[in-house]
């Protein structure tokens, strides 16, 4: 394997100077930092040493002074720190709470199903539909809002917390994005050679991605699973339909 090239002294420590100086916690609802990456210590240790790994390679030198002009370098350094993070971040918890809530609204939907049943027992009571025309319409549309929320509630926990898709390619998806918007274009080798040497910093040894084709697929994937609809199809009877009217 061809060796980095090297950058000379004065400009690599310029340059390292410039990234760690140049950093400024990013603002969010929760703010990056709070996404988990390490404590501050931790992570102004990987900052220096991503810093000096960018620096020492000309061909990566050269790719973040072209950043600098164009993107929030800030935000990238958040990123790529939370995405090569060793232990877990917040989206690694969303994902986990996501497939907690799905296995409970599981055992939820089951106990609507039995309310389902009760209230069409009481719907189609005869000796009812007195009373219930001033109070019927209001349980049959509040049961189908609860009905709706119960499903998309759980697709949504499906979909998030689904084993198909690393949780942190949330944080790759916004890589991509503010580089494709800063750039104009997907700029995939600048990706994968800032996650290298996020990497590298990090102390690892095995790549993150192989090659740019398979980090563009990973990206892709992901993107047109945010793009997917959710499909949500109740299996239970409904309280009434076209050939089972409510008696009133």
């Amino acid at each position: 394997m061809a060796q980095p090239r090297r950058t000379g002294g004065n400009s690599k420590k310029r340059l390292v100077e410039d990234i760690i100086g140049g950093y400024r916690p990013t603002d969010g609802c929760p703010p990056l930092i709070a996404h988990g990456g390490g404590g501050a210590k931790a992570r102004a240790v990987w900052l220096r040493r991503f810093a000096e790994t960018v620096a020492n390679d000309t061909k990566n030198a050269a790719v973040w002074e072209q950043l600098q002009d164009r993107c929030d370098t800030s935000y990238l350094i958040d990123l790529l720190c939370l995405f090569t993070h060793r232990g877990k971040v917040l989206v690694d918890e969303d994902s986990d709470a996501h497939n907690l809530l799905r296995d409970k609204l599981k055992k939820v939907l089951r106990l609507y199903e039995k309310l389902n049943d009760e209230l069409r027992r009481l719907m189609h009571n005869r000796l009812l539909s007195n009373a219930l025309i001033y109070v019927g319409p209001s349980l049959v549309e509040q049961s189908k809002l609860l009905e709706q929320a119960l499903y998309k509630a759980r697709e949504t926990a499906s979909k998030w917390g689904s084993f198909k898709s690393n949780p942190r390619d949330w944080y790759l998806h916004l890589i991509a994005t503010h580089i494709r918007e800063a750039t104009g274009s997907n700029n995939v080798p600048t990706m994968l050679a800032l996650i290298e040497a996020s990497r590298i910093a990090r102390g690892e040894q095995r790549q993150v991605f192989n090659d740019e084709g398979t980090l563009r697929k990973r990206i892709q994937r992901y993107e047109k699973r945010l793009l997917k609809p959710l499909t949500v199809r109740p299996t239970s009877p409904r309280i009434s339909d076209e050939n089972d009217k409510i008696p009133f």
